[in-house]
Order: structure tokens, then C-alpha cells, then sequence
């Protein structure tokens, strides 16, 4: 690698911040859908967005983290139709396996999922 140039890891571009704003119309305007653990709210988005949020009831942040993990992880390895910005909120301790939660998450946003 010659001198100036940096080393390039697999990250991809940087994407731009969601705005306030942004999250203002996606509460406002964007569809809500929710299950027995989770609820969603998206909206269409100039760029692919995942947004999580754990109630502060579930455990310690090491527990929330955890699965703001999963669900980070669930969701980017699943194909949707189109761009969209995704805010996806647990409120009710899911003891489940991760196919369950996968299966959970995917009947909430069965509209924009491309199989």
C-alpha cells in the first residue's frame, strides 16, 4: 500500500444521521405495528435505517444491549422492499430462542420484508 492512501475496512460509507425531525414524521406519519414483545414504526427513507430501543424494565443495560443486538442482527439480515427508516421498540421480556424472536420480528414487519 503506497503512502498516502488509508487502509480501507469492510465498513460501509458513512450514512448520514437520522434527524429530529425525521423522527418526528416517523412517529406522526409512519405505520405502527406491534406484537405481544415488540413494536415498530416505519416509514419510507432516502436511506436503509435500524433504530432499536429497549424499556428499561427488561434488565440491566448489559441484558438491554443483548438484545438490541438481536434485533439489530435479525433485522440486517433480512431483505426489505425498498429503503426505509426502522424504529423497533422491546416493551415485555421475551424469553425466547432467537428463531422465535426472528419469527416474532418478522410477523410485526411482514408488509416491507421482500421473501
Amino acid at each position: 500500500m503506497h503512502e498516502g492512501a488509508k487502509e480501507e475496512k469492510g465498513y460501509p460509507q458513512q450514512m448520514s444521521k437520522v434527524l429530529y425531525k425525521d423522527y418526528k414524521k416517523l412517529f406522526n406519519k409512519g405505520e405502527k405495528k406491534h406484537t405481544r414483545y415488540y413494536v415498530a414504526y416505519y416509514i419510507r427513507y432516502p436511506e436503509f435505517h435500524i433504530k432499536t430501543a429497549v424499556k428499561k424494565r427488561i434488565g440491566n443495560a448489559v441484558k438491554r444491549n443483548y438484545e438490541k443486538r438481536v434485533i439489530k442482527n435479525i433485522l440486517k439480515n433480512t431483505k426489505f422492499k425498498g429503503n426505509f427508516l426502522i424504529f423497533v421498540i422491546l416493551i415485555a421480556p421475551c424469553l425466547q430462542t432467537f428463531e422465535n424472536k426472528k419469527k416474532y420480528i418478522h410477523t410485526l414487519l411482514a408488509d416491507i420484508i421482500q421473501y
